[in-house]
């Protein structure tokens, strides 16, 4: 496996959602709280706003690979 086979998306799962449905982490946060009075309601909230679009850039790809990529833990090659 090489280094192209892996890639960060986000520096947490939390900044992640966040992102893809394009509110701040607080905002995400609120909305977690909120789902114990209104159920379903988180779910419905990513379902309506989340987007895969943001994720497709190259250069925030990169950007965050360089950051996190000490992360990753590789098996040595066998036969090495």
């Amino acid at each position: 496996m090489d280094s192209d086979d892996i890639c960060f998306l986000a520096n947490s799962f939390k900044e992640y959602i966040s992102q893809g449905c394009g509110i701040d982490v607080d905002k995400l946060n609120s909305l977690v709280e909120e789902e114990s009075s209104m159920p379903g309601s988180f779910a419905q909230f990513v379902k309506e706003h989340f987007s895969t679009e943001i994720f497709i850039d190259d250069d925030r790809i990169e950007s965050l690979n360089l950051v996190l990529n000490h992360h990753i833990k590789r098996k040595p090659e066998q036969g090495s």
